[in-house]
């Protein structure tokens, strides 16, 4: 399946703001491990990111989606969400493997709930 990238946009920006509630689970790792595993960190934070889909309506999803492709909710300053979601998608662009297992997780159930909601294919 191939998405185009007024599609693709949206969806990955999306997921990036799901991506952030998962991110909340890394202090505790951390508390707890010092220095938790790439390998927990990212089934950690798919397993939020699927929760959040899974729980959230389709017009949370579609709001979600509008708000990130029209530009809204970025005030300018770089929160610390910001800044611990910037190092997670980094951490997936600089190991090939890790960014296969958190798509490989995330792909299905997120896909399916945004087909499920009308907001893929767009209409």
């Amino acid at each position: 399946m191939q998405l185009t990238l007024l599609i693709k946009k949206p969806i990955l920006s999306l997921i990036g703001v799901v991506t952030i509630i998962g991110l909340g689970i890394l202090p505790s790792a951390m508390a707890q491990n010092q220095d938790p595993l790439p390998e927990e960190v990212v089934n950690a934070i798919a397993s939020k990111t699927i929760e959040k889909f899974n729980n959230s309506s389709c017009q949370d999803l579609a709001a979600s989606m509008a708000a990130k492709k029209s530009g809204q909710g970025n005030s300018g300053q770089e929160s610390l969400k910001d800044q611990l979601t910037a190092r997670f998608f980094e951490m997936l662009r600089e190991n090939p493997q890790l960014t296969e297992q958190f798509f490989s997780q995330i792909s299905t159930p997120v896909l399916t709930k945004l087909f499920q909601c009308g907001l893929i294919p767009p209409q």
